[in-house]
């Protein structure tokens, strides 16, 4: 076993024996993420649907069913291999296949992963680390078992990687056009990632060798100009609308007619936290909750806005106000004509307001609601997904695995901002397609939603997780043997 261990390419020689292993604990993370929820609602099947799956796979029963692709507010990434599975499936079955795939997809990555940070390194040691704790992990294939985009959209990250860094090593166009479809999938499994279908084809054109290298460039981007020329022409003739991603905006309609739609618009000028899941959060206090709800009194006990939350035009009792009008509206006291209208005018208030804070708090608006959003993306410990009772009433097993699951999350994330520019300045006079890449991947999706979007839903640290994971253990991996090194006579 040690002979293993000292092996310089262990990794590239046992490849099945690694996958099997993350297939038999990415199974484990599953089977433990079912078993922690309500049977009754999914009973004999093993997968969870999230709030979001409908969105996803109705369009396609629909289609089905009736020969329309409706709601299309969604780009197809996943239900693309459902309808595939529908073709020969029953819905659960498919829904059920579809965790298959999640399932597969993220044990082969685990082991991409690891060869990922052997040559972005240089280390084989540094791969078998990465491999050995994103195994551990269970922050990104917590979602493997998840009727939702989040699993195949990381795996889609870490495949992608790996076959634009083979194409680019061996001149391969077929490999580049795998890469190529990775991007578009990954794109159309989450749009926000649209943008780095520019590095992909940058890097490519610097790292080809020949002549070749700007038809190469254009080449990695051909799936998804393909792919997404079907789609435009498709809600063209649908919805008479030129839609090259999502067909309603980043958020769906229905949504933005809500109340819960038009508060979050009003939170996000000033930095609030706009999650009605999340205990304690901002948007709670105004009587707009999901679950918790006796840790909050149903958001009674949420912090209320803060002072900085406050132009001319409207104080603290002109939203208290409105929050107590929110909570008679969502008690049932209203119907009718009365609820409609007194929803009307809540929205239309929140509106409003809205309004005034962008008017009056300009620097307020445009920068610190930004930066207050990239901390309330940033504040949480990893596991407020992962076993829901309470800590305290946890047995010692499950409160050790959640501590070991917060230790991985806050220490990958809060030493990842020392890592990536230490290994920048290390790597700065041998550059490589990877060296570049993973970093630009990690930030951007670290950035583009708090600070580009004033979003800030906690799920969204997950598609970069694992490259987040490999940098920084790769930065750990590269000061203990640099150390070591020189302590040799």
């Amino acid at each position: 076993m040690l002979s293993w261990l000292k092996s310089e390419d262990l990794l590239s020689r046992r490849p099945l024996l690694f996958i099997l292993i993350a297939l038999l604990a990415r199974g484990i993370y599953i089977c433990f993420a079912y078993a922690q929820l309500d049977h009754g609602l999914h009973p004999d099947w093993l997968y969870v649907e999230s709030g979001d799956a409908p969105l996803y796979l109705d369009p396609v029963d629909n289609l089905l069913s009736k020969g329309l692709y409706k709601d299309d507010y969604r780009m197809p990434g996943l239900g693309a291999p459902y309808f595939l599975f529908r073709l020969l499936l029953s819905p659960e079955a498919s829904r059920q296949a579809l965790v298959v795939l999640q399932w597969l997809l993220s044990g082969l990555s685990t082991y991409v992963l690891a060869l990922l940070a052997w040559r972005l390194t240089g280390r084989h040691l540094a791969g078998l680390v990465v491999y050995a704790v994103f195994l551990v992990s269970a922050y990104s294939s917590w979602y493997d078992g998840v009727i939702a985009s989040d699993s195949l959209a990381t795996s889609a990250f870490i495949l992608h990687a790996w076959f634009l860094y083979r194409a680019t090593q061996s001149q391969r166009r077929d490999l580049l056009l795998l890469a190529g479809f990775l991007m578009a999938w990954l794109v159309f499994l989450r749009p926000i990632t649209v943008l780095l279908l520019i590095p992909s084809a940058c890097l490519t054109w610097r790292f080809w060798s020949g002549p070749a290298r700007w038809r190469m460039a254009i080449l990695v981007l051909v799936p998804f100009l393909v792919l997404d020329s079907v789609w435009v022409v498709r809600n063209w003739k649908v919805n008479g609308n030129f839609r090259p991603l999502t067909n309603q905006g980043y958020q769906p309609d229905y949504f933005m007619h809500e109340i819960r739609g038009h508060a979050m618009l009003f939170l996000q000028g000033y930095g609030g936290d706009y999650i009605w899941w999340n205990t304690g959060s901002d948007i709670r206090w105004f009587g707009i909750w999901k679950g918790g709800a006796p840790v909050d009194d149903e958001g009674r006990r949420a912090k209320e806005p803060p002072p900085y939350a406050y132009v001319e035009g409207y104080d603290r009792d002109s939203l208290f106000r409105l929050s107590e009008r929110i909570r008679q509206i969502n008690s049932g006291a209203l119907h009718g004509a009365d609820s409609l209208r007194a929803i009307e005018e809540v929205n239309a208030t929140f509106d409003r307001y809205a309004a005034l804070y962008q008017e009056k708090a300009p620097f307020q608006y445009h920068v610190m609601s930004r930066l207050r959003m990239f901390r309330n993306i940033m504040a949480q410990h990893g596991t407020e997904s992962m076993i829901l009772p309470a800590f305290s009433s946890l047995p010692l097993g499950l409160k050790l695995f959640k501590l070991l699951q917060s230790a991985i999350f806050l220490f990958m994330y809060g030493l990842f901002w020392l890592a990536v520019p230490a290994l920048v300045w290390m790597w700065r006079r041998e550059p490589s397609l990877l060296r570049i890449l993973i970093p630009v991947t990690a930030l951007y999706m670290m950035l583009i939603f708090p600070l580009g979007l004033r979003m800030c839903e906690w799920r969204y640290l997950v598609h970069q997780f694992p490259f987040v994971l490999m940098l920084t253990t790769g930065f750990v991996v590269e000061l203990v043997l640099r150390r070591s090194e020189r302590k040799r006579p």
